[in-house]
């Protein structure tokens, strides 16, 4: 019953009527009183309906809410986990490439330390050729010296032989002189 319910109202002259329409009255209120009673009974019926759609419809927009919840959760789950493999990655990454730069590093080094030592080895070398170039000149400059002893001293010996020659052959020359003369 949608329209506006306007209770009864009796005329003056219904009221100066008899009984049977006093009774008749008397029912007509009893059943606009019934009539207000259901009415009031289906608002109210009809504001129980609207809350309980109402609360149904706060059911579903939080179970909705729970589920774009769920959903975003596990979508923020997703991204962290995505985050955390690169982030992961990207620290195998950088030690994959500390580790290689310690290995060229390393492979420097040797290599530094390989021609520090074929330089040392070849100065040594050098230096040694040097040296036994001086122990050679030196052995040959002692072969030298010592030959030029040697010669002076045979050259020596023969003099003193020669001048021991001379002075016998001298005292022979004197020694016949001296005969000859006391002769």
């Amino acid at each position: 019953y949608g329209g506006k319910f306007r209770p009864y109202q009796p005329s003056q002259s219904e009221e100066s009527v008899g009984p049977d329409l006093e009774e008749q009255r008397r029912g007509q209120e009893l059943i606009q009183k019934d009539r207000e009673r259901v009415q009031r009974e289906l608002a109210l019926q009809r504001q129980k309906e609207e809350e309980a759609a109402r609360r149904v419809a706060e059911v579903r927009r939080m179970e909705e809410q729970a589920r774009i919840s769920f959903d975003e959760r596990r979508r923020q789950e997703a991204l962290e986990k995505e985050q955390e493999i690169q982030r992961v990655k990207g620290e195998q990454e950088r030690e994959r490439q500390r580790r290689e730069k310690e290995r060229q590093d390393l492979e420097a080094k040797l290599m530094k330390a390989r021609k520090e030592e074929e330089e040392r080895l070849t100065d040594h070398s050098k230096k040694m050729e040097t040296y036994q170039q001086q122990i050679k000149r030196q052995e040959e400059l002692r072969k030298k010296l010592e030959d030029d002893e040697r010669r002076q001293r045979e050259e020596e010996i023969q003099n003193l032989k020669r001048l021991e020659e001379e002075t016998r052959r001298a005292a022979d020359l004197w020694e016949q002189k001296e005969r000859e003369e006391r002769k």
